[in-house]
């Protein structure tokens, strides 16, 4: 018996959104895969933000996602983790501000 998707079940499962510029913008051509899917996570990540109410003195929305995260998420290396997170700084499609003292840092989207 075949395990397909009945009509019932289309909308059962939850997706990661990926904006498609990041695939046909020549200026992401250089950005891997994995900071892609970075972005995703990232841009999904946002709803448990607005959830938690973390939101700066600026009215800006930051989530926390750390390096840790993305390696189980994205079952990564520690060094490559760092890699995705620099790409994606690279090209400015987000910002971390660093809170110190073992905090994980705040990060924003542009």
């Amino acid at each position: 018996m075949r395990n397909v998707y009945k009509i019932n079940e289309v909308n059962k499962h939850r997706f990661y959104q990926i904006p498609k510029e990041l695939f046909e913008n020549k200026f992401y051509n250089d950005l891997s895969n994995d900071a892609k899917m970075l972005y995703g996570m990232l841009l999904d990540r946002m709803k448990l933000s607005e959830k938690n109410n973390w939101i700066n003195e600026n009215n800006e929305i930051y989530l926390i996602f750390t390096r840790k995260t993305a390696q189980d998420l994205l079952n990564i290396s520690k060094p490559t983790a760092t890699k995705v997170f620099d790409e994606l700084k690279d090209k400015d499609l987000i910002f971390e501000d660093r809170q110190g003292l073992n905090k994980p840092n705040r990060i924003y989207i542009n």
